[in-house]
């Protein structure tokens, strides 16, 4: 009964942290799963053996005595199974109950290491690597960059659409958890009849420089390490493009989202499918195609579990910033894992101020 208590308290904790995001989150789910790991393992052996306990019976060995009696004297040397001449404490104790317990014990040691990445020269066909900019490259989101064009503006508007996104916030987080796509469509919304060399004037301005400040320094670094291996460095978000356009230094082409135009203002629609989930994958092996890429050489660098198909695509995927669904997965499959932070002493929040 208590075992049964413990399973379903643990998987209740599974579930809840899997929503979490963060090096906290990342540990809290890695020791729930650990004890999770255990309590399984455990409830298996309980299984096999409940009846060996719960059974009132004397074992005898009778018949293997009366068959190693029938033995001529040349076998007993050759198969020497006298049961009378067991310890049977020793087997017991020391041989038969640590052997079938070893799986419990493996459970419990400590995790093998993960690989590291490996950055390799390019060969005779180019090498990509590609890197989700949100949450990997740059620690934002489509939510906060709107915020920082609407407190840039400065306009009496941009204040109601604050307050609308606030009220909003709980249907959107559900709707991303749901379908990424779906939420990006619904939040571009927002855009419409933002006229688009006002968004572009914000943008240049205060934006973009909050941008940077939220950019990894170890993109930046690991970004560099690519290009010079020979590899073709590739961004893709699910950003509009006017406001990661401070990123395409760093990378030979950067994928965004782009909005539909009329008239000089913003429709809020978007121009092509958003790339994510398995359109990421199936876009990835497009490029590739274009490029005569090898994908089996290739990296991707991401942080969600949506992002899967994209790391699946390629021959050195690598969890950065990993959410805990994700980090699951790459434990399992000894990808490497690694925390790219910002500069330390960046504020957890940063706004932009009205433009002059």
């Amino acid at each position: 009964h208590r075992l049964n208590l413990a399973l379903a308290g643990s998987e209740a904790a599974a579930r809840v942290l899997s929503r979490g995001r963060g090096p906290r989150a990342r540990a809290a789910a890695e020791r729930v799963d650990a004890f999770k790991d255990r309590l399984d393992l455990l409830a298996r052996y309980m299984r096999l053996y409940a009846s060996y306990v719960d059974a009132e019976v004397i074992y005898t060995d009778d018949a293997c005595r009366a068959l190693y009696g029938s033995l001529p004297e040349r076998d007993r040397i050759d198969f020497p199974f006298d049961p009378t001449e067991i310890d049977w404490d020793h087997y017991m104790l020391e041989v038969h109950l640590p052997r079938i317990s070893a799986p419990l014990r493996r459970v419990s040691a400590a995790p093998r290491r993960r690989r590291r990445v490996r950055i390799e020269d390019a060969g005779p066909r180019p090498v990509l690597a590609v890197f989700d900019v949100e949450g990997t490259v740059v620690h934002t989101n489509v939510i906060e960059t709107f915020l920082w064009l609407c407190l840039a503006s400065g306009e009496a508007r941009a204040g109601r659409a604050i307050g609308r996104l606030a009220l909003a916030a709980p249907g959107l987080a559900r709707r991303e958890r749901a379908d990424r796509g779906d939420f990006l469509r619904a939040f571009y919304r927002r855009y419409r009849g933002v006229r688009v060399e006002a968004a572009r004037r914000l943008a240049r301005g205060s934006v973009h420089d909050l941008l940077l400040r939220r950019l990894a320094p170890e993109a930046v670094r690991r970004a560099r390490r690519h290009r010079r291996a020979g590899h073709r460095v590739v961004f893709v978000t699910g950003a509009i493009d006017l406001i990661v356009e401070p990123l395409r230094g760093l990378a030979d082409e950067v994928v965004a989202t782009r909005l539909v135009e009329r008239d000089g203002a913003f429709t809020g629609e978007i121009e092509a499918s958003p790339l994510v989930a398995e359109a990421r994958a199936a876009w990835l092996a497009d490029l590739a195609r274009a490029w005569d890429a090898d994908l089996t050489r290739s990296y991707a660098y991401a942080d969600s579990l949506s992002d899967l198909p994209l790391l699946e695509a390629v021959g050195h995927p690598v969890a950065v910033n990993p959410d805990v669904e994700l980090m699951r997965v790459a434990r399992r499959r000894r990808w490497p894992m690694e925390d790219w932070a910002l500069e330390p002493g960046t504020p957890r929040l940063l706004a932009a101020g009205p433009e002059r």
